[in-house]
């Protein structure tokens, strides 16, 4: 089975990159105010020189189960550069309609479904052919904050697919906010209470101290102390460390999915071979570092580390 282990610093990450964050960052500041008004609001445009397509598929793992004893499944929304967007639709800035209307139904963000489909218009094309490369495609396997949704980061992931990158989002059923599965199948943090889901609560019970143990990670003047305050910090949260182990298993059951013949075939931007790495916002850039702080050094060591490549086509 086929792994992956990686870290992007921040510091030494692309400056596009950098730049794509702070225009996912102004899309979400801004979104809010413009949902009392009735034009469209348009995200920043990407930077990149190529058309973005986009596309989604789901796997499942049948090794771990559901609550309802089904098998664990994630959706995937890919993003990559395209030849062109001529006869495809427009892709929605969120693809959780249903499971936002579920939500609403409940009394949860009642408005959002209305804003997310109708309001903002995003510039990735669905299913648009993958634009033809002499190279292999970098790809880019990236995990949302937790609670969050894959779409939130919809500004971040257009960018990087315009430079070149295919970027494979993960949701990570059970912790982000909505999900819509195959067969229709909603999962959202909340029951039909309308209260908070425990597993996601007791996680979040967990979270006192987060702020200065970063500023502890990061102001740290070496590694091996660094690492050393991590790891306490994730042998006080077991819960949290608990979540980060699932996720680790979230993306490695993906990229052992989107690797292997099936895959390539479902997945054509990836045939030809491409070189990988994994990034987030949360707990997966700790998952996906050289030794994960909560892991077993074997499984860290079972699996080689791949560093992100920037492709020539890249502008």
């Amino acid at each position: 089975m086929m792994s992956i282990v990686s870290t992007i610093p921040m510091t030494s990450a692309p400056i596009l990159l950098s730049k794509a964050l702070a225009l996912a960052a102004l899309a979400g500041l801004m979104v809010a105010p413009m949902a009392a008004q009735t034009r469209t609001f348009h995200l920043p445009a990407p930077t990149g020189r190529f058309t973005v397509g986009t596309t989604a598929l789901s796997v499942s793992d049948p090794a771990r189960r559901s609550p309802d004893d089904s098998p664990r499944t994630l959706k995937v929304t890919v993003w990559y550069p395209a030849a062109d967007s001529a006869g495809r639709p427009r892709a929605p800035y969120l693809r959780e309609q249903a499971a936002l209307e579920v939500m609403a139904s409940r009394g949860r963000n009642r408005d959002s479904s209305a804003l997310l489909a109708r309001d903002v218009e995003i510039h990735a094309w669905l299913e648009a052919p993958v634009a033809p490369s002499p190279n292999r495609l970098p790809v880019l396997v990236f995990s949302h904050g937790y609670t969050a949704m894959p779409g939130d980061y919809t500004a971040l992931m257009e960018d990087l697919a315009s430079h070149g990158y295919a970027v494979f989002s993960v949701a990570h059923t059970g912790e982000t906010l909505a999900v819509t599965l195959p067969g229709g199948r909603v999962e959202t943090l909340f029951g039909e209470d309308n209260r908070l889901s425990p597993l996601v609560a007791g996680v979040l019970d967990e979270w006192n101290d987060e702020d200065s143990v970063a500023a502890a990670v990061t102001g740290a003047s070496d590694p091996a102390g660094a690492e050393a305050t991590l790891r306490g910090y994730l042998g006080r949260i077991p819960r949290s460390s608990a979540a980060l182990d699932r996720w680790v298993e979230d993306t490695r059951v993906v990229v052992d999915e989107i690797t292997g013949s099936p895959g390539r075939d479902r997945v054509p931007c990836l045939r030809g071979g491409s070189t990988w790495s994994a990034w987030g916002h949360w707990v997966i850039r700790w998952a996906v570092s050289p030794a994960p702080p909560s892991a077993p050094a074997t499984r860290a060591a079972a699996a080689p580390s791949i560093s992100m490549a920037r492709p020539s086509t890249a502008t």
